[in-house]
C-alpha cells in the first residue's frame, strides 16, 4: 500500500455501466447501515461507462493525487452492474501483502463496511478472502470450475497437492501462519476434480467434450484448467472455449486465481493472459 494515503478515509467508486445511477449506488452503499456512521463525502463517484476494471484501475492509479491524503490510495470499488443483489460491487485493494493486486465481490453495504474497517485495521485482506464466499454475492464460483486430472494413476497425492494450491491461490503469500494467527481452516474451492476415462485423456479431447460434460455435471461450460505432466515446469494450463478455443499456462499459485479474477470480472481474459501467462511479469 502506499505510505501517505493508505488511511485516507474517502474512496473512489467507479461506475462502469451506462445503466448505472448514482443516487441509487450511493442508497444501495448505505441500506441498513447506521445514519450516524454515513457520510456524504465518503464516497468518491466517477463515472466510466464502457470501460473495463483494469482501465478503472488504471484510471485510479494514473489520477491518484499523493498531495491529498484523505482519498485513499490503495482501495477502491467498482460497479459493473445494476444489479446491485446479484453482483453487487467490487473491492479492489492495490499492492496487498501477497504481492498482487486483488478483489473480492460484495453486496454493497457490505463492500461500504469492509473498506472502512480495512482502512482503519479492524480486518484485514487475508480474512476477507478467507470469507470467500460466504458474505459475498451470490454469484461465485464455489465448486465450478473443472480441474482436469491428466496425471498417471498413481499420481493422485500429486494432483491433490496441485487441487489444495489452487484452491488457495495467492492466499497464504506473505504471511506467517504461526505469528499471525491466521485462519487455516480449509478454504471453500472454486474448482472440482475432474479424471477423464482413459480415452478421453489428452486436451483434445477435453476441448471438444468439456462444454456437454459441464452442462451436466454443473460447471462451467466455457473455462477450466488442467494438471497434466508439464504443469510442474510450464505451469497449470488454463483453457477458454468461447468465443474461440485458446489456452495459456500459468504457474502456481497465481494461476489458482485466475478464473476467479475472471469470474468476479477483476480482469479480461485477455487481462489475464497478457499479465500471468508463464514466463510473462505481472
Amino acid at each position: 500500500m502506499y505510505d501517505t494515503d493508505r488511511y485516507g478515509t474517502r474512496f473512489k467508486v467507479y461506475l462502469t455501466r451506462h445503466e448505472l445511477r448514482r443516487k441509487a449506488v450511493e442508497a444501495a452503499l448505505c441500506r441498513g447501515l447506521d445514519q450516524d456512521c454515513v457520510s456524504d463525502e465518503t464516497f468518491i463517484f466517477i463515472d466510466m461507462a464502457g470501460k473495463t476494471t483494469q482501465e478503472a484501475v488504471q484510471h485510479f492509479r494514473d489520477t491518484r493525487d499523493t498531495k491529498d491524503r484523505t482519498i485513499n490510495g490503495s482501495m477502491l470499488l467498482v460497479f459493473d452492474s445494476a444489479d446491485l443483489v446479484e453482483r453487487g460491487a467490487l473491492l479492489i485493494s492495490l499492492y496487498e501483502y501477497h504481492g498482487y493486486d486483488d478483489a473480492v465481490r460484495l453486496r454493497p453495504a457490505a463492500a461500504h463496511v469492509a473498506i472502512c474497517a480495512l482502512n482503519v485495521g479492524n480486518d484485514n485482506w487475508y480474512s476477507q478472502r478467507h470469507g470467500v464466499p460466504n458474505e459475498q454475492t451470490a454469484r461465485m464460483p464455489v465448486d465450478w470450475f473443472a480441474l482436469y486430472d491428466l496425471l498417471a494413476s498413481d499420481d493422485a497425492d500429486l494432483f491433490q497437492q496441485a487441487l489444495v494450491a489452487m484452491g488457495q491461490g495467492v492466499m497464504l503469500l506473505g504471511t506467517d501462519t504461526e505469528e499471525q494467527e491466521l485462519d487455516l481452516g480449509p478454504v471453500k474451492n472454486i474448482f472440482r476434480r475432474v479424471r477423464p476415462n482413459d480415452d478421453d485423456a489428452s486436451l483434445e479431447h477435453l476441448e471438444q467434450r468439456h462444454a456437454a460434460f459441464a452442462t451436466h455435471s454443473f460447471l462451467d461450460n466455457d473455462y477450466y484448467a488442467v494438471i497434466d505432466q508439464d504443469y510442474q515446469d510450464d505451469g497449470v494450463l488454463i483453457v477458454r472455449l468461447w468465443p474461440q478455443v485458446e489456452s495459456f499456462r500459468c504457474r502456481l499459485p497465481v494461476a489458482g486465481e485466475l478464473l476467479r479474477w475472471i469470474f468476479i470480472n477483476f480482469m479480461t481474459w485477455d487481462d489475464a493472459k497478457k499479465n500471468f501467462a508463464a514466463g510473462s511479469s505481472p
